[in-house]
């Protein structure tokens, strides 16, 4: 299989690779995600010094779920909704990493 390039967003891959760690981490936990990415980029040091606005971070990792999804294959009558794409996106790192993940959810939030 070729390497995938997921950063589209133009950043060095040390801070990319920062902001998606971060994302798997603390940011996909989270329900106000937004007041996390306004603390997170107030208090960033290099090299993620040079994000100065939320939208920044926040643009890197849609940008990146958005590929992931896109090299899918997904049957016309699955909605490729935000929910989807970041349980995919969490298990496609899960399975790069090796590391378990659980998808707990109501009935219909794109669990399976």
């Amino acid at each position: 299989l070729p390497k995938l390039n997921l950063n589209t967003t133009g950043m060095c891959r040390i801070t990319h690779s920062l902001i998606l760690s971060i994302a798997v981490c603390y940011r996909a936990k989270l329900r106000d995600r937004a007041k996390f990415d306004s603390y997170l980029t107030s208090n960033l040091v290099v090299p993620l010094s040079t994000f100065t606005e939320s939208s920044l971070i926040k643009s890197g990792i849609d940008q990146c779920q958005t590929r992931i999804i896109n090299l899918m294959k997904i049957e016309a009558h699955i909605a490729r909704n935000s929910v989807l794409t970041e349980n995919l996106f969490m298990m496609f790192v899960c399975i790069q990493l090796k590391i378990p993940l659980f998808i707990v959810g109501k009935p219909g939030s794109s669990k399976s």
